[in-house]
């Protein structure tokens, strides 16, 4: 039995956001589409990244994608709606100058949509990590930390539940030193910006070339 974010599975709504948002095999010009960067290099890219998970996952995913692992990466790509905005019908009574009782109906805003952005989508067509789920298909990533606080788990816990029910899409909570473990560690995560000594965390752990050896 196929799961719900399987391909023929996934709404038409899904499917339509999926062609908006992945029609691109550069990422460079993903991100201009997405964040407005113009003809900026990647390494100016990086360093417009809000963490530095989203940074440390971009340096992978970059190194995927030349290798031909993973393609048409994306940058926060367009929202996904969950909720849709909610309001609420009223009825107004008036008296006219005449005396006249008249009603009115009118629609009552009480909140906007609540929408869901990741911070990464990218498509997998051959297995090559479990570190995503599904392990090929279109892979959907929100980049983590080591710690969270109550309050943001909570809240990714919810979008994750929605987005699957709704769009039939599952979003991998990627925390980026954990998928260094499963894979490989980026040559520009690997290195002190400024020593350039290696990082003990990452002592001992493969590069991507000797990854695809071993694969």
């Amino acid at each position: 039995m196929k799961l719900p974010f399987e391909s023929e599975n996934i709404s038409r709504d899904t499917i339509a956001h999926i062609s908006k948002t992945m029609t691109t095999k550069l990422v460079g010009k993903s991100l201009e589409n997405v964040m407005n960067l113009g003809e900026m290099t990647p390494d100016d890219q990086v360093e417009l990244l809000a963490s530095n998970e989203e940074k440390w996952f971009y340096l992978w995913a970059i190194e995927a994608q030349n290798a031909g692992l993973i393609r048409n990466l994306d940058v926060q790509p367009d929202s996904w709606e969950l909720i849709p905005r909610q309001s609420v019908q009223i009825t107004e009574t008036k008296i006219t100058r005449g005396g006249k009782e008249t009603e009115t109906t009118k629609d009552k805003f009480l909140f906007h949509p609540h929408k869901y952005t990741a911070d990464y989508a990218f498509f997998i067509d051959k297995y090559f990590t479990d570190a995503f789920w599904p392990h090929t298909g279109y892979i959907v990533v929100d980049t983590k930390g080591d710690y969270m606080t109550r309050g943001s788990t909570a809240e990714f816990s919810i979008n994750q539940k929605l987005m699957l029910q709704i769009h039939g899409i599952y979003v991998n909570k990627i925390i980026p030193s954990d998928l260094f473990k499963k894979t490989w560690v980026p040559v520009r995560c690997r290195y002190t910006p400024v020593k350039k000594d290696e990082k003990k965390l990452f002592e001992g752990l493969p590069g991507i070339a000797e990854f695809l050896r071993m694969k």
